[in-house]
């Protein structure tokens, strides 16, 4: 950490944060605005960065080296991949080669532990054959947007490999075919070929090998049930006598009892199990309640041992083939990943939707944090008050350090729910509120050491029994939650994901009046705005009731004026000139596309900055006309103006201008770019940047190119 010698162990950086003292700090004015060009230029500077943490993220595949079982991966979703070499005490980044650091699935050549191969979320499967070091695609045949939820390799062929695939950009018809199904290589990668002869739908998430007899072949769909293959994927029949539940996430096989298969149901949830091949099926739930069960793994010494990974229930364990199913652990949690250990049993690791990976030395009874430098968490916003350094997770919780990020502390007072926006008080750093997904709105008074609920009035103004929006843009998660972990989503358009009405509370934005911070206002999920005039006391509706509200910004001079910004399909965004009484539409120029952030220049308040799902816009008459300045057809998630220039946090890195957007600097550390959900400055002269990233923690920028 040697970059923090620069400041002082007091923390001198937190109180040198943007909202901090009185009603702001006046920048310079923003470079003024070139005329667009349809080309705008790049550099790129190889920027080094620290990654601060806090260690954890999403664990979306898990495999141990069946030859040595001190070697694993850890695919995680943003952060690529992970390797130990000493059983998961410690793991260091394994991504050279990769394009995208969304890993849905991970297979090992069982022969050939050298050879390892990652199922990407949207770009087909990545292989290595030196143990991790590097990486490269697959060969043709496999569509290039292929989301593989699952690889499975031969067990006595390792050249045949299959895929349980479906596409990314058909996902956007909203109805099937949804351009997947099942691939096959017969050379190790090299090509692949679609299978789908006899498969009702072409979208599976999950396959399995039978090990003693590999032409037999396993395959659970997104709603069509289960599926055989007896002749190597070559044609397929529908198995489901006794399924009463089709939509499937998970199937496995008895290595020891090869006509023993047990299937993961989702929709009304419980586990299937068939003694004869998949011809009939019985339930065998007792224990499990209505659990949906997203990943089953068993044991591979003793197969009585099977383990059902949830969705936020946790992970169950049966001891008894399925008669019987038991908590083993984190029942709140959504697990996303299984392993064992082929050697010792006991030893089993459980990867979950955000906290990382946890491991038992007991057989599940007790577990412990396996994450030692496991850096993928998904970071929505990052804030910090001269007390502490504050992070909101994407997977649930908020996290704060004293040391500038060297270590981290979990808030007690937070669930496993998104944090979705951290604000200071800019009048009293003290005061500092978190808008959450689940929990409302959490406030502390005492610079963050306890936290409360202030949800006086939410239930009525967040019409809580109506759908949510997940807020757009689209982030690869999102799609990743529609269709996964949730019951029926239906897809509105790209700028979100409707989901069902299961969720109330869900906050997406908050902001302060700087001049009297006892207004705060909050944007919400399907109700527009809502604001309390007295601190949180008590909340109403202030407007734009049934829209997504994705971000909120207030005039640091007349605070009267308030711009929301929302999705295309609401208008844009919208701006009130009376402190949120009324509304007017802001939008000429950017009225099809989702408004994600909005940034007002201190120094001249009519100079706006929109991040949008169509690049970076700006106005020069306080938001009636905008033009674009940077990266069309990008997604753009946040933004940052400083002494330095503007900063742009996209979906490919981060972004910076000196001149209003005719040139851009490109930040690139050699690495697949993050992307860049919120970004805080914490320097007088715009010298230090945190960046809250998806899948790589919070980074921080130790210097900026003048």
């Amino acid at each position: 950490m040697e970059l923090f010698t620069m400041f002082s162990r007091g923390l001198v950086l937190l109180s040198l944060i943007f909202a901090m003292t009185g009603p702001g700090p006046v920048l310079p004015a923003a470079p003024p605005v070139k005329p667009f060009n349809s080309f705008i230029p790049f550099m790129t500077t190889q920027m080094t960065y620290s990654e601060l943490g806090p260690t954890g993220g999403e664990v979306t595949a898990f495999i141990i080296n069946p030859l040595d079982s001190q070697e694993m991966y850890a695919g995680t979703f943003g952060g690529g991949v992970f390797k130990s070499t000493d059983g998961g005490a410690t793991w260091q980044k394994s991504n050279s080669g990769l394009i995208d650091l969304y890993i849905q699935s991970m297979a090992i050549d069982p022969k050939n532990p050298a050879t390892v191969y990652a199922g990407m979320y949207k770009y087909g499967v990545y292989k290595s054959t030196d143990s991790g070091l590097n990486w490269s695609p697959t060969g043709p045949g496999l569509n290039q947007d292929a989301v593989v939820y699952d690889l499975q390799v031969d067990p006595q062929n390792p050249n045949i490999l299959y895929a349980g695939t479906r596409s990314w950009t058909l996902v956007f018809t909203y109805q099937p075919p949804w351009g997947g199904g099942v691939f096959k290589s017969i050379d190790g990668g090299n090509s692949w070929t679609v299978q789908n002869n006899g498969l009702t739908e072409d979208w599976v998430y999950s396959l399995v090998v039978d090990p003693t007899n590999p032409a037999t072949i396993y395959a659970a769909s997104h709603s069509q049930g289960v599926f055989k293959s007896v002749d190597s994927a070559a044609t397929w029949k529908a198995m489901n006598n006794g399924l009463s539940d089709l939509a499937g996430r998970s199937i496995v096989v008895d290595s020891l009892h090869p006509q023993t298969v047990y299937f993961g149901a989702w929709h009304t949830g419980g586990v299937y199990k068939t003694s004869n091949g998949g011809t009939s099926w019985s339930q065998i739930s007792n224990g499990l309640g209505g659990a949906k069960i997203y990943k089953l793994f068993i044991d591979p010494v003793d197969p009585t041992n099977v383990y059902a990974a949830t969705y936020l229930t946790g992970l169950y364990k049966t001891t008894n083939s399925g008669s019987g199913w038991n908590l083993a652990g984190y029942g709140a949690d959504f697990i996303t990943s299984i392993g064992v250990d082929p050697n010792n049993h006991d030893r089993v690791f459980a990867g979950t939707a955000g906290a990382g990976l946890f491991s038992s030395s007991d057989g599940a009874a007790t577990w412990k944090s396996s994450s030692s430098g496991l850096t993928a968490s998904l970071v929505n916003c990052v804030a910090a008050n001269a007390d502490y350094l504050f992070v909101g997770l994407d997977g649930g919780g908020m996290f704060r350090s004293r040391d500038s990020g060297v270590t981290w502390l979990a808030t007690s007072e937070f669930e496993h729910f998104p944090v979705n926006t951290i604000v200071v008080n800019p009048s009293n750093s003290k005061v500092v509120y978190a808008a959450t997904s689940r929990q409302g709105v959490l406030k502390t008074t005492d610079g963050g050491n306890t936290w409360s609920t202030v949800n006086n009035g939410l239930a009525a103004a967040t019409n809580a029994a109506t759908s949510r929006l997940v807020p757009g843009p689209l982030a690869p998660q999102d799609i990743l939650q529609a269709f996964q972990k949730e019951d029926s989503p239906s897809l509105g358009n790209e700028a979100g994901v409707f989901l069902p009405a299961t969720i109330s509370y869900s906050i997406l934005t908050l902001a302060f009046d700087w001049r009297n911070p006892a207004n705060v206002y909050l944007g919400t999920n399907t109700s527009g705005v809502i604001k309390s005039s007295n601190s949180g006391g008590s909340w109403a509706s202030s407007g734009l009731s049934g829209m997504a509200v994705y971000t909120l910004a207030v005039d640091p001079v007349n605070s009267q004026t308030v711009y929301a910004g929302t999705d295309g399909s609401a208008g844009a965004l919208w701006k009130s000139m009376n402190g949120g009484q009324t509304w007017n539409g802001s939008n000429s120029g950017i009225q099809n596309l989702t408004v994600s952030a909005v940034v007002i220049d201190q120094a001249n308040a009519n100079h706006l900055y929109a991040a949008t799902s169509d690049g970076v816009y700006y106005s020069s008459d306080g938001g009636s006309g905008w033009q674009l300045i940077g990266f069309s057809g990008a997604t753009v998630y946040s933004l940052a103006l400083t002494p330095q220039g503007l900063f742009a946090g996209t979906d490919r890195g981060l972004r910076l201008t000196h001149d209003g957007g005719e040139h851009w600097l490109e930040y690139s550390s050699g690495t697949p770019a993050m992307q860049v959900n919120s970004m805080m400055q914490t320097s007088a002269n715009g010298k230090i940047l945190f960046a809250a990233t998806n899948g790589q923690g919070l980074v921080v920028f130790p210097g900026n190119p003048n």
